[in-house]
């Protein structure tokens, strides 16, 4: 089962007890497993994908993910409706994330989770329809983000098929 999430009273800044000196710190995490972020959140629609990545996760103790088996869209609604709650029951706002990475289908990014993802500080979207990317960006991330850079992969050589990757920051 995912761990619950961090009390929103805990602050990293202050001391667990007062004393005349600070409190030392944490440990850091192990150099072969390092946790680069506090939570993670995982939307996918293909169970098989969704089974593939809880065992992945298994084998290698990751522990700060939940995989949630959704359509980004109903993630999103409830997000932005300030419903969704993780599998310990507490609720996520979209003020949790300070980073996300989008990675549609060919179509782009639905309406709804693109006003989600205009909320959020960081955003990473991979594309294998560039077509559509640059209408998502148009469409509302050029009003919330700057582009920081991007990459153009060419995963699949002779075909039309490419993949685009964007790194944007919020304005």
């Amino acid at each position: 089962s995912p761990p619950p999430p961090a009390a929103a009273e805990d602050d990293p800044d202050e001391p667990a007890v007062a004393s005349p000196s600070p409190s030392p710190p944490p440990p850091s995490p192990s150099p072969s497993k390092p946790n680069l972020y506090e939570r993670v959140v995982a939307v996918e629609v293909n169970p098989v994908l969704v089974d593939a990545a809880r065992e992945s996760l298994d084998m290698n103790s990751v522990s700060n993910v939940d995989i949630i088996l959704s359509p980004s869209e109903s993630v999103a609604k409830s997000l932005l409706r300030g419903k969704f709650k993780d599998a310990a029951g507490a609720t996520i706002r979209v003020e949790d994330f300070d980073a996300v990475l989008v990675d549609p289908p060919r179509a782009g990014l639905d309406a709804d989770t693109l006003a989600l993802v205009s909320q959020i500080d960081h955003v990473l979207y991979v594309s294998c329809g560039p077509e559509n990317l640059l209408a998502n960006i148009r469409d509302g991330l050029d009003a919330t983000h700057a582009v920081d850079d991007f990459i153009v992969l060419d995963h699949f050589p002779w075909t039309r098929h490419i993949e685009v990757a964007v790194s944007m920051r919020k304005r």
